[in-house]
């Protein structure tokens, strides 16, 4: 345990003394907000210039068509509401339409004047498309048949971009944070003609690729923190919310499950990224062998941000897939404790499994130079 720790301490105090450590730990977090502003202001220029609003038909029961100059029926395979706001960024002048076989629900939202007037435009095509329908027949009181729903009376969608995009930006900026300082704790040695001095020590691999793993994990997460704190902060200033952070409704129960996600990420990334840099001989070749990685992982995270409706239990025992959709979960406030109990389960196995690995090979011949 001491020398854990001394380990520790030396790894931090070789992050403070080296400057493009600290830019990437401190600096890159503005530099990416700065980025992601500049592209979703550019983003929502173009939407505002577009001028489109869309109606939403559940279970395609209506065909995609224009009913006036910017307005458009786009029919979505959803179920219900709640399915189609879960998987889908609404915009606040949409309306969304939900045929029964008895009942047609018209939801839409209150504080947005196109979407309330859009309503009535729906609700009024509704009836003419039911009198045409039903017009040999003698029916009485076809508005009964359709009812408005108050979008904000129905759900709390508040969090729906948060749940989207935050699990994606989490997991790539942890990967990249931890990873960036995680290649050079032993390929940085080796350059440096120090690492070699570990053998003539009299000390076990474990608690050296410990304090290593720690210290590690510590810099990812604190770079991160970081970020978050400058994305909100920005978002306040400039009223530009890139991930929906400043605008979701978050508990201190979702940040207290996020943060675990958060270290349960770091703690594999930076496990990954020792055993790259065990086995590379330089800083570059290190950076090159987690490539790979670095792939596997956008490809994860993609798939989690795009999935569509459900996944079965068997899906939170893939790395980095189960902690994204873990995080939707929470932020979508959905989550099951079984589904995070195999989450953290199945990530401790993986971690344990990579430490394993690292410290076996540590006195192998062909990690010493």
């Amino acid at each position: 345990m001491r020398t854990c720790i001394l380990v520790f301490l030396h790894e931090l105090r070789k992050v403070l003394s080296d400057r493009k450590l600290l830019g990437s730990i401190f600096l890159m977090p503005f530099v990416i907000v700065f980025i992601s502003s500049f592209l979703s202001s550019g983003e929502a220029e173009k939407n505002s210039n577009q001028q489109s609003y869309h109606i939403y038909a559940l279970n395609n029961v209506l065909s995609q068509q224009k009913i006036d100059d910017g307005i458009e029926i786009v029919p979505v395979c959803y179920r219900n509401f709640d399915e189609l706001v879960s998987n889908v960024e609404l915009h606040p002048e949409d309306v969304i339409i939900e045929i029964t076989d008895t009942n047609t629900t018209i939801y839409f939202n209150s504080t947005n004047t196109v979407s309330k007037n859009l309503s009535l435009v729906c609700k009024q095509m509704m009836v003419d498309s039911i009198l045409a329908d039903f017009a040999e027949s003698n029916m009485v009181n076809v508005s009964s048949r359709i009812s408005i729903s108050n979008v904000n009376e129905k759900s709390d969608t508040g969090n729906s971009l948060a749940a989207i995009l935050v699990p994606y930006m989490l997991v790539l900026l942890l990967f990249q944070s931890t990873s960036e300082y995680s290649v050079d704790t032993i390929a940085g040695e080796k350059e440096r003609g120090v690492f070699s001095k570990l053998f003539l020590a009299p000390v076990s691999p474990a608690p050296v690729i410990s304090g290593k793993l720690l210290s590690s994990t510590v810099c990812g997460m604190l770079s991160t923190v970081v970020y978050i704190l400058v994305v909100v902060g920005s978002a306040r200033i400039t009223g530009q919310d890139a991930f929906g952070l400043y605008e979701a409704n978050i508990t201190p129960l979702m940040i207290g499950l996020l943060v675990i996600c958060a270290l349960l990420l770091s703690c594999f990334f930076a496990s990954l990224s020792v055993l790259c840099s065990l086995f590379a001989k330089t800083v570059k070749e290190a950076q090159s062998m987690k490539l790979p990685v670095y792939g596997a992982t956008m490809v994860l995270a993609l798939a989690a941000m795009l999935r569509i409706g459900t996944v079965s239990h068997i899906h939170y025992f893939i790395p980095i897939y189960n902690i994204c959709i873990v995080m939707q979960d929470v932020l979508s406030s959905a989550v099951e404790l079984t589904k995070i109990l195999i989450t953290v389960l199945s990530l401790s196995v993986c971690t344990a499994m990579v430490v394993m690995v690292t410290v076996m090979s540590f006195k192998k011949e062909e990690v010493r130079c």
